[in-house]
């Protein structure tokens, strides 16, 4: 039979990475996490869904010619 304390070390270790990365990205995006634990209103949740379609329509290699097609 194997030994299975190195594959359970190496659980354990990666175990304590994931803590540890999430421990930092807690600490550096709070905001993130904050809408998960306390959930967004409707209008909140609108609002962020509006405003990452307008940053990806910027990106939009055809972003004028869209524009120009909405008479904007």
């Amino acid at each position: 039979m194997k030994r299975i304390n190195a594959f359970a070390g190496g659980l354990g270790t990666g175990a304590a990475m994931m803590s540890l990365a999430a421990g930092i990205a807690w600490i550096f995006r709070q905001d993130v996490f904050a809408s998960l634990c306390h959930g967004e209103t409707r209008q909140a949740r609108i609002r962020r869904n509006l405003e990452r379609a307008a940053r990806r329509a910027r990106l939009s290699p055809d972003y004028l010619d869209a524009c120009r097609a909405a008479g904007l």
